[in-house]
């Protein structure tokens, strides 16, 4: 590294040291505080547990050796100090009991963790036992103790491993051809091979895959337990041979019920499905009811009509159709618990049923046959038609205060086929700057001086909107149709505005991770109307980019997104996410008015009515990366690439297409719009920041504190540029010889309030690399003041 680069650094660590060295000293204080006044003379603090192997680990999970030592050292705050401890001994000071300290002792501390060496007996046993699971049976654990000052103890583990026992040979040992069959016909990756060591975590892992295989083959009273292994170790040289095996089914004679019998795995296939719509709990199952028969055809030949049976004590709410298509059980088919699965979630994605309760009646006839038949009972549990909710928001746009009201009503079943019809209403109030002037806000203004309304009217269909039968499409695509229609107004004391927004698209699901949106139809309006003050300064303004952007726009995009998660709420493990959108403006248009020599405005951009409208070609890929340290520890890396292109009847990419940099969500020690472009520097200049290039990366190491309050260390790098050059954004345009060299670097600190349902983010930001500096001296760091902190306002996770 050049000395050039290691200057600023060591000035940061210096910085940094400078204003932590207080805190970090309060901190020790307090882990320190009143320990030796709840300990006996013959207690001791455990303060650590070491796990060390005698010579060279041979592959021993060492994380799985540490969660079984007990007890656990009590927790540290940022690394430094045992505050619940530290409270928890505040809480046993004084002589009489009261409601505080209980609470303290009780919510806010952690007892201390105390030496016993019973416990430390215990875990050297356990991990033992733990050793001879994953195959190092005969391995010997011991303990020893180092006692500190103060009363403190570290524990240290010694393991001494043995040669694992390694299976050399593996047999799958099943007598049933059918089942042998569906297992080896299986994508899914075996568990157990030759040649690996010994690991019951690893048997089980595959008693799992073999029976989640059967259970969707049909084997409907297939349970785990019905796996086992036959082991010989024997062999010789820690080697071992292993056999899978499958026991018989155990049912109760029938003509001897105090007997089991021991009977072959069936394979169970649906014979009817019956689907109550409007199920509730109350009713009394003497009800009187009808039952329509509905019958799904095979356009494409593949395989026989299907039927559903839909009983409803009162007039069909929901089409049978809709109704038919979310549920994957099929008459004549094999039970499958992933088709209950993809029905469940179906189901409450529609919105017009809370929950789907799904049972099965075994219906078989012969007792002697090798296959059986199942029934299926589907309940389905109908939400109330119509809601309404009331909404109340904080928001800061670029350090700007601002309060927002929202009304929304809801209808989940608007034309009888589970389509929702949302209208939601917002007002905001907004605390803006002005252009122009070194006040930040005119003394003759309201200290909100910005006032914003919309209205949004979306419709969503439960299915594609094209003239194409919907039994044509896979029924796990779960297809969505969106049609919307909003109108926004925004009034700034510099101009009013006027927003009004047309689309049409649609959203299918190619797998659980893989989802696709496009919307051939993305029309937005806008018009703009100046103050006689405001258009003097944009008519005096020599750059086109920046009036292009206060005047009337038409914008016909057509977009589509990708979007791939491997994420599974139901495991605690690392995934990826990544989103891609392309999407295209003004293609058509542009070409009419080249055939019909349409009218051009005083820029020379053809016009639509009166107004121009936008070309423009735009791309831009988000990457995020989450790896989970532990349940409440977490590190989220995010890089996001976007390019736009205006061309043909636009000079610049419309206001609300193009980039910026700065914000909660971004560069978050720079305020909203106000980064770049490239090293452009003039804080006189008012205007939003734009660019048709943005780089950015952002690193966060969230944490949690105390029960909802959640924290986060951070750092963006990034910035914003021009793809041409521009003399009124001097140094804001991309050169492949320079762009690194304008990257942006903020580093900041966190305080999220997680309420399950939302979170509330607060942001503290400040600079740590200023582009916009002279180059030599973009590193700001002993530039630094208080009043360079950024705070930002967010709601949920910056990615």
């Amino acid at each position: 590294m050049r000395p050039a680069v290691l200057i600023p650094v060591i000035k940061f660590l210096l910085y940094c040291s400078k204003i932590s060295f207080a805190t970090i000293v309060f901190l020790m204080f307090l882990s320190a505080c009143s320990t030796q006044r709840i300990l006996q003379d013959n207690e001791f603090l455990l303060i650590k547990n070491s796990i060390k192997f005698e010579g060279k680990n041979p592959g021993i999970n060492r994380d799985a050796l540490y969660l079984i030592a007990n007890p656990r050292p009590n927790s540290k705050f940022l690394g430094i100090a045992r505050i619940k401890l530290s409270m928890y001994n505040l809480g046993t000071r004084g002589k009489t009991e009261s409601k505080f300290s209980t609470w303290l002792r009780e919510k806010v501390g952690e007892q201390p963790a105390i030496y016993d060496s019973a416990s430390a007996i215990s875990s050297s046993f356990e991990m033992k036992q733990y050793l001879s699971k994953v195959g190092y049976f005969n391995a010997e654990v011991s303990f020893s103790t180092r006692r500190l000052k103060k009363h403190k103890v570290h524990v240290d583990y010694l393991v001494i491993p043995s040669t694992p026992y390694i299976l050399s040979i593996v047999n799958y040992d099943i007598s049933d051809s059918l089942i042998k069959h569906f297992i080896d016909l299986s994508k899914t990756e075996k568990k157990i091979t030759s040649g690996i060591v010994y690991n019951a975590f690893e048997l089980d892992r595959e008693r799992d895959r073999l029976t989640a295989i059967l259970n969707n083959n049909g084997y409907y009273y297939f349970r785990k337990d019905h796996i086992f292994y036959e082991i010989d170790s024997t062999l010789g040289n820690k080697k071992m041979k292993l056999d899978l095996k499958i026991r018989s089914l155990q049912t109760p004679s029938l003509s001897e019920p105090w007997k089991m019998e021991q009977k072959e795995h069936k394979q169970y296939f649906i014979r009817n499905v019956y689907i109550r719509s409007d199920y509730e709990a109350i009713t009394p199952v003497s009800s009187p009811s009808d039952t329509l028969r509905f019958t799904i055809s095979d356009r494409r030949g593949i395989r026989d009509p299907y039927d559903y049976y839909i009983i409803h004590t009162s007039d069909l709410k929901i089409r049978p159709l809709t109704i038919a298509q979310s549920v994957f059980i099929k008459s004549g088919e094999p039970y499958r618990q992933i088709d209950i699965n993809r029905t469940r979630s179906r189901i409450n994605e529609l919105g017009s049923y809370i929950h789907a309760n799904i049972r099965f009646r075994d219906v078989t006839i012969a007792d002697t046959s090798k296959t059986g038949t199942l029934d299926c009972n589907i309940e389905l549990i109908r939400r109330k038609l119509h809601s309404f909710t009331v909404e109340t928001e904080a928001t800061n746009s670029g350090g700007r205060p601002g309060i927002g009201l929202n009304f929304t009503y809801q209808n989940n079943n608007i034309f009888r086929g589970a389509e929702i019809f949302r209208i939601k209403a917002r007002g905001a109030l907004e605390a803006q700057k002005l252009f122009g002037g070194d006040a930040e806000y005119a003394s003759n203004l309201p200290f909100f001086n910005t006032i914003e309304a919309g209205l949004e009217a979306t419709v969503i269909f439960p299915r594609f909107l094209i003239p194409v039968r919907q039994d044509r499409f896979p029924k796990y695509f779960k297809p969505k149709t969106t049609l919307s229609l909003g109108f926004g107004y925004e009034n700034r004391p510099e101009y009013h505005r006027w927003l009004n927004n047309l689309s049409f698209g649609y959203d299918w699901k190619e797998s659980d991770r893989k989802r696709h949106q496009i919307f051939p139809f993305d029309w937005s309006l806008i018009n703009v109307n100046l103050t006689p003050e405001f258009q003097q300064i944009i008519d005096d303004e020599p750059n086109d980019r920046i009036k292009y952007q206060y005047s009337d726009n038409f914008i016909t995009a057509i977009r589509y997104t990708f979007t791939y998660n491997t994420q599974d709420i139901r495991k605690m493990q690392d995934f990826f996410y990544f989103r891609g959108n392309l999407e295209t403006a003004g293609n058509l248009l542009r070409a009419g008015a080249g055939i019909f020599e349409a009218k051009t405005d005083t820029l020379g951009n053809y016009v639509f009515f009166g107004i121009p409208f936008s070309q423009y070609a735009k791309i831009d890929f988000d990457f995020r990366f989450f790896n989970i340290i532990s349940r409440n520890n977490s590190v989220a890396y995010r890089l996001f690439m976007g390019a736009g292109v205006p061309y043909g009847n636009a000079s610049a990419l419309p206001l609300e297409k193009g980039f910026y940099a700065g914000g909660s969500n971004g560069m978050r020690g720079w305020p909203y719009r106000l980064l770049g472009p490239g090293s452009y520097n003039d804080p006189g200049n008012s205007f939003d920041r734009m660019g048709d290039i943005q780089l950015e990366a952002n690193l966060e190491y969230r944490f949690a504190v105390y029960r909802f309050i959640k924290s986060a260390l951070f750092a963006d790098f990034g910035n914003i540029w021009l793809l041409k050059e521009d003399n009124s954004y001097q140094g804001g345009e991309f050169k492949f010889g320079r762009f690194y060299k304008e990257f942006a670097i903020d580093v900041g600190l966190g305080v999220r309030l997680d309420f399950n349902f939302f979170i509330l983010r607060v942001d503290f930001a400040i600079p740590l690399r200023d582009p916009a500096q002279p180059a030599g001296s973009r590193w700001v760091i002993d530039k630094w003041q208080f009043s360079d902190i950024i705070i930002n306002f967010g709601i949920g996770y910056p990615f």
